[in-house]
């Protein structure tokens, strides 16, 4: 039951690369020519998206996914937006040149979201379906453990799909992922996992044991990296389910993307 919570809860929602994202964006090459993992935008979807073995800012895609759920589980509830079905929250613990989309937790698994705006030129990290296993949820005490548990959820995903503006991201099964290794987790207080009954409590410490053992978790999911996106609107959707689990996502983001010079509030 605490893993079909957790990935009721975090399976994050979004997203993809596509030829009308990109066009004309002036910012996504010039973030090409300082960094080699991000493609210049030459309007078409392979060279908006980062390819998985790719790096993005130095890291792999990989070590972002794991700054991807430090970022969701440190962020308390009420302003968490994983719990947003706006999007008016999702500039929530934004900072950094990659800006991360987030899923959706609610009843229906559903959401809409039209309030989301995303500053000029950041590179947008998009899970599209995803998990993670930790020590914090009694997934076990090693990394073996960790690794292991998280893929054994993550092979039970069907459906995923993620599209932008109408075009699909082609060969969606090429993004599935894993964090390089066991990362560590710092929790606010009212967390997640605090809202799941675990023992969780604020700092990176379990509340166990004799000294300090650290919160670690490790993922696996489903992300695409997308090059930063041309000013203006743009529509985002993904679906993926978890038959076992009885879980289903499918959400919709309408974002904005501003115009380089403004602030995005």
């Amino acid at each position: 039951m605490n893993r079909a919570r957790r990935l009721f809860s975090l399976l994050p929602l979004t997203a993809v690369a596509v030829t009308t994202l990109l066009a004309a964006c002036s910012d996504s090459n010039s973030l090409a020519e300082n960094d080699p993992g991000i493609a210049a935008n030459s309007g078409s979807t392979q060279t908006m998206v980062v390819p998985p073995g790719e790096r993005v800012f130095g890291r792999s895609y990989g070590e972002w996914t794991a700054a991807w759920w430090q970022w969701a589980y440190g962020i308390p509830v009420p302003s968490n937006p994983l719990f947003d079905e706006t999007g008016s929250l999702c500039s929530s613990g934004q900072s950094g040149p990659v800006w991360f989309l987030a899923g959706v937790f609610n009843a229906t698994g559903t959401a809409v979201r039209n309030a989301c705006v995303v500053p000029a030129g950041k590179v947008l990290l998009v899970p599209v379906l995803n998990g993670e296993c930790s020590n914090v949820e009694g997934n076990g005490t090693t990394e073996a453990e960790w690794r292991a548990c998280a893929a054994a959820q993550m092979d039970l995903a069907v459906d995923v799909a993620a599209n932008l503006d109408g075009a699909p991201v082609p060969d969606i099964a090429s993004y599935r992922v894993q964090s390089p290794r066991a990362y560590r987790l710092t929790l606010p207080d009212n967390n997640i996992l605090q809202l799941f009954g675990h023992d969780a409590p604020a700092g990176s410490c379990m509340p166990t044991g004799p000294g300090c053992t650290r919160y670690r978790s490790f993922a696996d999911g489903y992300y695409v990296m997308l090059a930063p996106p041309s000013p203006g609107p743009h529509t985002i959707h993904v679906h993926g389910a978890i038959p076992t689990f009885g879980f289903t996502l499918d959400v919709t983001y309408h974002l904005k993307v501003q115009s380089p010079g403004r602030d995005s509030h």
